[in-house]
C-alpha cells in the first residue's frame, strides 16, 4: 500500500509543467494522450481474477505518472500566450496611443517620486500590463481605463536571471510617456461592496490611530498593502530573512480562520437550535473556513494564500469526513489544485518557498517536549533548510541571521502583532474605544519588534551569497526532497543539510576562466553594463544600465549576474558618462555588492540624478573621484595595461563649449593584454572619435565596445580604421525602440571584416583572452552559455583573424544583428 498516493502524481505534474516551460507543446494533443494513459492504466490495473502479477502493477503505476505528465504539459500549454508577432496586443505596441481597460489585480507599488505601478489584467491571463501614472493609484480589484502607450516586455538573457518560461503571460508593458490627464485614467470599482468597504475601512481605521512606520507595517501585515511600509524598514525584513512576514501568508489565513473557528465553536456551544443540527467542531470549522475565503477575498488572491485556503478547504473535508490523513497528502492534493489551475505559478518564488517551507516544518519536527523556546528555534531552522536552496536560485543571498530574526519576528509580530491587529480591527469597528485600546497595545508590540528587525537588519548583517547554476539546484533539491523521505529523523536533518551544501559548493560557469583578461557585456536593454575580469581575478564593472520606471538593472540584472559569476565585491567601479542609461543601476550595484574604488568622468553636480550613485557610495564608504580632475587610474593591473584615453586629467571636453553634451565627457579606456587589446569606448560620438584620432596613443583593438550603441553619429571611417576590431560588441535594446544599430554603421562593421553582436540579439557576450588568442561566447535562456568561437589568434592570423601588426583587416562576413 502506497503511504502517500498523492506525492508522485504531484511530482508528474510538475515535470510535465516544466517540460512544457521549455519545450511547448500542443495542449489538445498531450490532453488526448493523457486521457489515453489514464485509460491504459486503468485497463491493467483492472483485473477480473482480483489478482496483478508484479510487472502489471508496475506498468499500470508508470501509465498513470506518464498521464498527470501530459495532464501538466497541457494545462501549461492552454496556460500559454501566442507566440511573439501573434498576440493581440502586438500590433498596438510601440505604435500611437491606445485605449485600455482592465482589472487591477495586486496591490500598487509607490515609487519616491510619487509615481505608482499596479498590474492590470486585460481580460485574459496572457494579457497582463504594468500601468504607470501620477496622482492616486487604483485600489486592487478596481477597473481602470487609461489611453497609454504599449510596449513589450523584453527577456533580459543575463546569468542569474531565471528562466521566462513562467512569464510569458506577462506579455506588454504599459506606461505612460507623459503625465497622465486628470480625464485620462478612470477608476471605477468591480469588486463586492463589501470587499471594497473593509479594505477601505481597515486602512482608515489603522491609519487614523497609528504613526509611522507602525502605521505601513500594519497595513502589510493585514492586508498585504506595502504602499505605506517604510523602505528602511523593508530593506531591514530582507537582510534578515523575515521579509516572508510581509506577505499574505498561510500564517495570516491560519490566525484568521482559528480566531473565527473558536468564535464559531463558542455560538454553537451556546445555541441549542444550531447544536441540534450541526456539531460544534463542525461549526468551528465551517466557520473558520468561511472566514479564510472572507479574508482572501478582501485581501486579495495571492499565490500563498490561495495555497493556504486550498489547504484548509482540505483540512475541513478530512475533518468534517472524520478521517485520519497525513498533512503530506493535503500538501500533494493543494500542489495539484494550485498548478491545475496555474501552471505558470511554478517558476513563482513565492509559490517555490510556500510549499517547502511548510514541507519541512512537517517533515522536520520542532523540539518535542524541550520547551517553547527550543521548538520554535528547531522550526525556524527547519523552514531555513527547507528553503535555503530556493532562496539561493531566486535571491542569491542566504541571510545566516534568519533563524535568530525569525525566533523574534515570528513570535512577536506573527504570533502576537497579528492577533492583536485582527481583533483591535474586529473590535474597532463595533467598539471604536475598545479597539482603539487594543490599537495601543498592538503598537507597543510593533515598535518593539521593529526594533528588534532594524538591529538584526543591519546593513552589515552577515550573508551568504551565492547563485547555484540551474542544474546544482536541481540536483540540491532532489537531494533535499529525498532526505525528507527517509524514515529517520536524524537522517533528514542530515540529509536537509546535505541539500543546502550542495547549492553552496562554489561553481561558477558564468567566470571566465581564470588567468584570462575577459569582457562580460551583460544585456540590460536599453543601457550598457560591462564586467571586465583582470587575469588577477580583480573585477571592473563599467556602468550598470538605466533604471526606468520601477525597473532598475543594476538590482535586477546587474547584481544577480555577479553574484552568479561568484563575485561577492567588486574591486572597481566606473561610471563612463552622466546618461541615465548608464549610470542608473549602479546605486544598486554599490550598495548590494559594493566595490573598493569608484571612478566618474566628471564631477557630477548638486541635485543631478547621478548624484545617487555618489550617495550610495558614501553610505558604504567607497571612495570615489573624478578622472577629469586628476583621480588616478590604474596604469596596470597584473600584466594587463590599462589606459584612459578619455577624458584626461585636467582637460576640458572637446570643443569646451556649452553645447557639448554628456557624451563628450565619456570613458574611453584600452586594456592590452599580450598581442590582444579591448578598447572600451563609451558612449563617444564622432567628435570625440575624431579628437582621440588625433592623438598619438594607440586605439587598435581586437574586441571594440560599439561606441553609443551603433548610432549613425559615432563608429566613423577613421576611427574603425585606426582600431580595426577583429570583434565589436554593441549594447543594443532588444526591441529596438532607437532603431540601432544603424544599417550605414552596420555597412561600415560588414566592411571592415568585423563579427558585429549585440545584446539584444545574441544575449550576454562574453569575449575572454590568454594574451595570444580570442575567444567569445554567448549567454540566452534556457540553455545557457554556448561553446567558446575562436575569434583571433596571434599566431595564426591568416585563418583566424588580425595579426597585431596587420595593417589592414581581413574580409569576413559579419553577422547580421
Amino acid at each position: 500500500m502506497v503511504r502517500y498516493p498523492l506525492l508522485f502524481p504531484a511530482l508528474a505534474l510538475t515535470l510535465g509543467i516544466w517540460i512544457a516551460g521549455y519545450a511547448p507543446l500542443e495542449a489538445p494533443a498531450a490532453a488526448a494522450m493523457a486521457l489515453l494513459c489514464f485509460e491504459l492504466g486503468l485497463l491493467l490495473a483492472w483485473s477480473p481474477s482480483g489478482g496483478r502479477p508484479p510487472l502489471r502493477r508496475w506498468l499500470a503505476r508508470a501509465a498513470g505518472l506518464a498521464g498527470w505528465c501530459l495532464l501538466g504539459a497541457a494545462a501549461m500549454a492552454w496556460s500559454q500566450p501566442p507566440p511573439p508577432g501573434e498576440h493581440p496586443l502586438d500590433p498596438l505596441c510601440g505604435g500611437q496611443p491606445t485605449l485600455i481597460s482592465g482589472r487591477v489585480t495586486a496591490p500598487p507599488l509607490l515609487r519616491p517620486d510619487g509615481s505608482w505601478e499596479s498590474t492590470v489584467e486585460l481580460g485574459r491571463p496572457d494579457a497582463r500590463v504594468r500601468l504607470q501614472g501620477q496622482g492616486p493609484p487604483p485600489p486592487p480589484g478596481a477597473r481602470v481605463q487609461a489611453r497609454v502607450r504599449l510596449g513589450r516586455t523584453g527577456t533580459h538573457h543575463v546569468p542569474g536571471q531565471g528562466d521566462p518560461a513562467g512569464r510569458r503571460r506577462r506579455a506588454a508593458t504599459c506606461w505612460v510617456a507623459h503625465p497622465t490627464p486628470a480625464n485620462a485614467l478612470t477608476i471605477s470599482p468591480t469588486e463586492p461592496a463589501w470587499t471594497v468597504c473593509a479594505r477601505r475601512g481597515i486602512r482608515r481605521f489603522l491609519m487614523q490611530r497609528l504613526e509611522p512606520p507602525v502605521d505601513g507595517l500594519a497595513l502589510a501585515l493585514l492586508l498585504g498593502d506595502r504602499s505605506a511600509l517604510d523602505p528602511d524598514l523593508r530593506e531591514c525584513f530582507a537582510r534578515c530573512g523575515t521579509a516572508h512576514l510581509l506577505a499574505i501568508s498561510g500564517l495570516h489565513v491560519g490566525i484568521i480562520a482559528v480566531l473565527l473557528g473558536w468564535f464559531g465553536r463558542g455560538i454553537a456551544c451556546r445555541q441549542s437550535w444550531l447544536r441540534e443540527r450541526l456539531a460544534p467542531f463542525q461549526a468551528g470549522i465551517l466557520t473558520g473556513l468561511a472566514g479564510a475565503c472572507a479574508y482572501a477575498s478582501i485581501t486579495g488572491w495571492s499565490i500563498s494564500t490561495r495555497r493556504a485556503v486550498v489547504m484548509a478547504a482540505a483540512v475541513a473535508v478530512v475533518a468534517l469526513s472524520r478521517r485520519k490523513t497525513d498533512p503530506l497528502q493535503i500538501c500533494a492534493a493543494a500542489w495539484i489544485a494550485l498548478l491545475l489551475v496555474d501552471p505558470a505559478a511554478l517558476w513563482e518564488p513565492g509559490t517555490a518557498l510556500s510549499f517547502s517551507s511548510v514541507v519541512a516544518l512537517l517533515r522536520l519536527p520542532a523540539g518535542g517536549d524541550r520547551g517553547a523556546l527550543c521548538s520554535l528555534a528547531t522550526a525556524s531552522a527547519a523552514a531555513a533548510l527547507g528553503t535555503g536552496p530556493i532562496t539561493l536560485l531566486f535571491f542569491g543571498r542566504l541571510p545566516l541571521l534568519s533563524i535568530p530574526a525569525n525566533l523574534v519576528a515570528i513570535p512577536v509580530l506573527g504570533g502576537l502583532l497579528v492577533p492583536l491587529l485582527f481583533l483591535s480591527v474586529a473590535v474597532g469597528l463595533l467598539v471604536p474605544p475598545a479597539g482603539t485600546l487594543l490599537l495601543a497595545l498592538a503598537d507597543t508590540v510593533a515598535r518593539a519588534g521593529c526594533g528588534a528587525i532594524e538591529l538584526l537588519g543591519h546593513a552589515n548583517s552577515p550573508a551568504i551569497e551565492a547563485s547555484p547554476p540551474p542544474l546544482l539546484a536541481a540536483t540540491a533539491l532532489a537531494l533535499l526532497a529525498a532526505s525528507l523521505a527517509l524514515p529517520g529523523l536524524r537522517q533528514r536533518w542530515i540529509g536537509a543539510g546535505a541539500g543546502v551544501a550542495v547549492a553552496l559548493l562554489p561553481i561558477h560557469p558564468a567566470s571566465p576562466p581564470p588567468g584570462e583578461l575577459a569582457l562580460t557585456v551583460f544585456d540590460v536593454g536599453h543601457g550598457e553594463s560591462c564586467l571586465v575580469t583582470f587575469p588577477t581575478g580583480e573585477t571592473l564593472l563599467v556602468d550598470a544600465g538605466g533604471a526606468f520606471g520601477s525597473f532598475d538593472p543594476g538590482q535586477r540584472l546587474v547584481v544577480p549576474a555577479l553574484r552568479r559569476m561568484g563575485i561577492g565585491q567588486l574591486d572597481m567601479a566606473a561610471v563612463t558618462h552622466l546618461h541615465l542609461d548608464h549610470h542608473g543601476g549602479m546605486a544598486a550595484v554599490l550598495s548590494d555588492v559594493g566595490a573598493n574604488l569608484l571612478w566618474l568622468p566628471v564631477p557630477i553636480p548638486e541635485g543631478h540624478p547621478a548624484a545617487e550613485v555618489v550617495r550610495a557610495a558614501d553610505d558604504h564608504h567607497i571612495p570615489y573621484g573624478a578622472l577629469s580632475e586628476g583621480a588616478p587610474f590604474p596604469g596596470r593591473v597584473g600584466e594587463v595595461r590599462t589606459t584612459v584615453l578619455h577624458p584626461r586629467p585636467g582637460r576640458p571636453c572637446p570643443g569646451a563649449t556649452r553645447d557639448c553634451r554628456a557624451n563628450g565627457h565619456s570613458l574611453v579606456a584600452r586594456l592590452q593584454y599580450g598581442d590582444v587589446a579591448f578598447l572600451l569606448a563609451g558612449d563617444a560620438e564622432a567628435p570625440l572619435e575624431h579628437a582621440l584620432c588625433s592623438r598619438s596613443n594607440p586605439l587598435q583593438a581586437q574586441v571594440l565596445k560599439v561606441p553609443h550603441h551603433g548610432s549613425a553619429t559615432s563608429s566613423t571611417l577613421p576611427f574603425l580604421d585606426r582600431v580595426r576590431p577583429a570583434l565589436a560588441i554593441a549594447s543594443l535594446d532588444p526591441e529596438h525602440r532607437h532603431h540601432f544599430p544603424r544599417p550605414s554603421v552596420r555597412r561600415r562593421y560588414a566592411a571592415a571584416g568585423t563579427e558585429f553582436l549585440a545584446t539584444g540579439v545574441h544575449g550576454t557576450v562574453q569575449a575572454s583572452t590568454d594574451g595570444h588568442r580570442l575567444r567569445v561566447r554567448k549567454y540566452r535562456l534556457p540553455w545557457g552559455w554556448s561553446r567558446w568561437e575562436t575569434i583571433f589568434a596571434a599566431d595564426q592570423p591568416d585563418r583566424l583573424g588580425l595579426s597585431v601588426g596587420s595593417r589592414s583587416p581581413p574580409r569576413r562576413r559579419a553577422s547580421q544583428p
